[in-house]
This record gives structure tokens, C-alpha cells and sequence, in this order.
């Protein structure tokens, strides 16, 4: 893939996989605090990855930092009466619970965030990606967002990359109680 040059992005303009690279890329350099998880490699297709990823059902099994979380569905779900199916899908609220201390695994910090987008690969070779926001705070205060990449490689294998971008003052003080180790 050619050099992305990086620029502020709505994520209604990720609609290419240039626009999702420039899109982290610019985050990267622009936040005030940025976090990168991974690589990690996973021994299934990115498809499979991205279908267990997106459905919440499947959390309690692999993520001791989220045991617990429920999805409301998008709005226009909900206004014509369907339920949640538990599926990541744009517009869907997520309620967590988070566990910030794993010593104390059943001590849960509520956080409150919405699924932006997430993109499916229209040609081989692309990746899938899931992006979600922090909610319930006033942006200028605290603003989250994390993105995943999750990308095939040749061995029908698969990696996976967080990318998680905090904005706003909240951020350092965060970062000191929560991630800085003592």
C-alpha cells in the first residue's frame, strides 16, 4: 500500500482502506494520549476473528478486562421493536464492565461507549475494522476511541491491532490511576 499521508477524518469518511490508514495514522500524531496493542497473531481467518470479536456473547470467554457487557441496539432498532442481537454493528450502544484492578476481578468501572463503524473487506487482501467512542462524558472533558484492525495473513492465520486514541484533560489523570503501573 502506498504511504498514507495522515488528516482528520469523520468516521463517516471511512469508506476505503486508505481513509481507515490515514484515519489511524492521523490519530496517532494528534491525541493526547495513544495506545497500540499488538500485534497479535491469531490462528483463525480475520473473518472469524471479526464475527467473534463483534459478538458480545463470546466476550466472557476471552476478555478478563470486559466480563461483562451489553449491547442496546441502534435506535432504529429499537423504534421498530427489535431486540438487541448483541452484535457490534454501528449505532449500538455498549455498556461495560470494565475491570480496571485484575486484582479484584469482580470490582467493574461502568463505561459507556457507541460503535461507529465497522467495515467489512470488499477485495481480498483488505482489512476488517471496528471503531467505537466513548459516550456519557462532554468530549472537551474526555474523548476515547478505539479502533480494531484485523487482517488476514498468508498462512490462513490472521493479526489483530488495538488502537485506542483519549483526548481531552480527564486523559492524564486516567492514565495515572488506571494504566501507569504502581
Amino acid at each position: 500500500m502506498a504511504q498514507t499521508s495522515a488528516k482528520p477524518l469523520k468516521v463517516s469518511e471511512l469508506t476505503s482502506q486508505e481513509a481507515w490508514e490515514s484515519f489511524i495514522l492521523y490519530n496517532q500524531q494528534n491525541n493526547s494520549y495513544v495506545m497500540q496493542a499488538g500485534p497479535r497473531d491469531c490462528k483463525a481467518p480475520a473473518s472469524k476473528v471479526f464475527a467473534t470479536l463483534t459478538d458480545s456473547s463470546t466476550w466472557k470467554d476471552w476478555s478478563s478486562f470486559v466480563p461483562k457487557i451489553e449491547v442496546e441496539p441502534p435506535s432504529e432498532m429499537q423504534s421498530n421493536g427489535k431486540e438487541s442481537s448483541g452484535t457490534l454493528e454501528p449505532g449500538a450502544k455498549l455498556h461495560f464492565g470494565v475491570v480496571m484492578n485484575p486484582e479484584k476481578p469482580k470490582s467493574f468501572m461502568p463505561s459507556h461507549l457507541i460503535v461507529d463503524k465497522t467495515c467489512v473487506p470488499k477485495e481480498k487482501g483488505e482489512a476488517y475494522y471496528v471503531t467505537w467512542s466513548t459516550i456519557g462524558m462532554p468530549h472537551w472533558l474526555h474523548f476515547g476511541q478505539r479502533v480494531w484492525k484485523i487482517e488476514d495473513l498468508d498462512d490462513g492465520a490472521s493479526r489483530l491491532t488495538t488502537y485506542e486514541f483519549q483526548r481531552g484533560p480527564m486523559v492524564w489523570p486516567i492514565k495515572f490511576l488506571y494504566i501507569v503501573p504502581n
